[in-house]
């Protein structure tokens, strides 16, 4: 058999294909990395907006990480500096099994405060490492274990200062460490506002008719507790027998 004899034309189409392929595959690249560039620079544009106008959503089953809106006003609201140091040592209190779930939770939610101001400031203290040391060791001179110290700045050289143990924030089962409740956020925003002098509500509550008063704690406890911790409610007795009109300071 003789080979048939070579076709030109056969040679310039393969070249046109090969031509062709290589035009799709740089083209390709070429989509690519334009693709990748706008990404990235969407990354970025996103990035800067969320610096600039940063936002947190909670999705957490327990809603550790969502601020009431007592609390969330207070922070917006803040004029004074406030400083909070918390005692991480738990010597002498280590039989409560509770006790580190608690100063979790509350690390998580002043970490969660921070966030909100730059007027409020959060530290750990651990064994070995005290931040600011000396402002704290000028207002207390001995540190408690498993212990919260706040300390109020109005700028004006006026300090206030006060310290609740974790103990307080919850209850819980020390055997097991399950916990049962956590208070921590109402208490801690009602110590804030107590110290940096934040102005309370007054709520008067009559008696002498045979009203059921908020000190009774079987029937009204939950209630004032709410009050109280949550609204920034201060109540007082109001005696029909010696008023014959709503006090001026009256808000409720």
């Amino acid at each position: 058999l003789l080979p048939l004899p070579h076709d030109p034309r056969r040679r310039v189409a393969e070249v046109a294909v090969s031509a062709t392929g290589r035009s799709r595959r740089v083209l390709a690249w070429v989509h690519l990395v334009i693709q990748v560039s706008v990404l990235l620079a969407l990354l970025i544009v996103v990035n800067l907006i969320a610096r600039k106008h940063p936002a947190r959503i909670d999705f957490t089953s327990r809603r550790e990480y969502a601020l009431s809106n007592l609390a969330e006003d207070l922070l917006r609201n803040l004029e004074c500096d406030v400083e909070v140091w918390v005692n991480s040592e738990m010597y002498g209190t280590d039989d409560d099994k509770t006790l580190p779930q608690a100063l979790f939770r509350t690390g998580s939610l002043l970490d969660e405060f921070s966030r909100r101001t730059k007027k409020f400031r959060y530290n750990m203290v651990s064994p070995g490492n005290i931040p600011r040391q000396e402002i704290l060791q000028k207002h207390w001179t001995l540190l408690s274990p498993a212990t919260i110290y706040i300390l109020t700045d109005s700028g004006s050289g006026k300090t206030n200062k006060k310290s609740i143990e974790l103990q307080q924030l919850y209850d819980g089962n020390p055997q097991t460490g399950e916990m049962l409740s956590y208070r921590g956020e109402p208490i801690l925003v009602q110590a804030i506002r107590e110290l940096s002098g934040g102005q309370k509500r007054i709520l008067y509550e009559t008696e002498g008719h045979h009203e059921i008063p908020t000190e009774d704690t079987r029937q009204m406890g939950v209630l004032r507790n709410f009050l109280t911790l949550n609204e920034g409610i201060e109540i007082r007795k109001l005696p029909l027998a010696d008023y014959k009109s709503v006090p001026v300071d009256c808000d409720i």
